[in-house]
């Protein structure tokens, strides 16, 4: 009788791995993640925590920017970030879609999960 269940057993639990094994080469799973930004930020309010939620933009960038707002005035466009020590036009064209220059900052940053079913042959 043992040695039916250990036989069983064996069998079973090498079913299971032969399964679980071929599947896996069949069908992959991917859950990468994404941060997604949505809304504006008011780059003539916005504190050093906002300004680094834009991609590319550092703390020292940040720094910078609420420097040059100290020093000059507000921002009258979102060009005139381009003025900024460490912002270029590739950077310019990364944030630009964010960025204003009145009104209240709705900048918002999620983390979605992507499902991606891949399959190997």
């Amino acid at each position: 009788m043992k040695k039916i269940l250990m036989v069983s057993l064996g069998l079973l639990f090498f079913t299971m791995a032969f399964v679980g094994f071929s599947y896996a080469g069949l069908v992959e799973l991917d859950a990468p993640e994404q941060t997604v930004l949505e809304g504006k930020l008011n780059i003539n309010t916005a504190d050093i925590d906002e300004l680094t939620m834009l991609p590319g933009i550092g703390v020292v960038t940040a720094g910078r920017i609420i420097e040059y707002r100290k020093e000059k005035g507000n921002f009258k466009s979102i060009d005139e970030i381009i003025n900024v020590k460490g912002i270029g036009e590739k950077k310019f064209g990364m944030v630009k879609g964010h960025l204003a220059v009145e009104g209240e900052s709705t900048l918002t940053m999620q983390c979605r999960t992507l499902r991606q079913v891949t399959t190997t042959k």
